[in-house]
This record gives C-alpha cells, sequence and structure tokens, in this order.
C-alpha cells in the first residue's frame, strides 16, 4: 500500500493498473445517457481516484459526472465529478472526486482488496 502527500488515511496505487468502465450521466448540469468506455484506475481513495482513458471529456469546458464501476473483492459503482484532466500522447488522465455516499463503501472494499493482494502474494 503506498501512501501520498494527501491527508487520507488509505489511498492504494495498482500496479498494474486497474481496468473499469466510466460512463459520463451528467454534462454542464444536463442529465444523458451515453455508452461504457473503458479506463484503468491508477489509484483510488474514499475521496477519489487517479485514471487514465482514451476518452477526452475535455473538462477545461465541460463539468462532467460519471459512474465508474470497477471490481475489487466485488463489483462496485461508483459516481464521481471530474476535477482535473491531463493530457498524454496516447491517453488522458483524470482526478476524480468521489461522492461522499460512497466512502465507507471505498475504504471497506480497499482494506479487503489490499488484504486479498497480500494473501495472494505470500502464496506465491
Amino acid at each position: 500500500m503506498n501512501h501520498s502527500r494527501r491527508n487520507e488515511p488509505l489511498r492504494y496505487s495498482f500496479s498494474p493498473e486497474m481496468p473499469c468502465s466510466i460512463q459520463l450521466y451528467e454534462i454542464n448540469n444536463c442529465q444523458l445517457d451515453s455508452n461504457q468506455g473503458k479506463a484503468y484506475i491508477l489509484d483510488l481513495s474514499s475521496n477519489g481516484c487517479k485514471l487514465e482513458s482514451q476518452l477526452n471529456f475535455k473538462v477545461k469546458y465541460n463539468e462532467c459526472k460519471i459512474i465508474l464501476t470497477l471490481k475489487l473483492t466485488q463489483n462496485v459503482e461508483l459516481r464521481g465529478t471530474i476535477i482535473w484532466q491531463d493530457t498524454r500522447p496516447h491517453a488522458h488522465r483524470y482526478g476524480i472526486r468521489i461522492e461522499p455516499a460512497y466512502q465507507k463503501l471505498i475504504t471497506e472494499e480497499l482494506k479487503a482488496y489490499s488484504k486479498m493482494q497480500k494473501q495472494g502474494s505470500s502464496e506465491a
């Protein structure tokens, strides 16, 4: 488990990245029903995550609310807001602020996932 400079008690960095689905459900306060796209979570905490995707949400011009679907110890669906975007040569990185209602779920899942990973590596 890696800790960052942030004041969060638990931030998990995935290596390799954790695949997930990303779906835009609101843009500039307008509800919409979009298709799911592919993304990869680089790190996750109860407050947010950093992810990478080929999708370009043009956050500089849009307020984007998303749904992330991933599997840690169980399938998890999270809602959040994209707060920053960094464009890379072949992808885009995003900072996501997760809605407070999901904080307890994320903390419990990260603890269980971390324990599961440690048990798996000690058996190898």
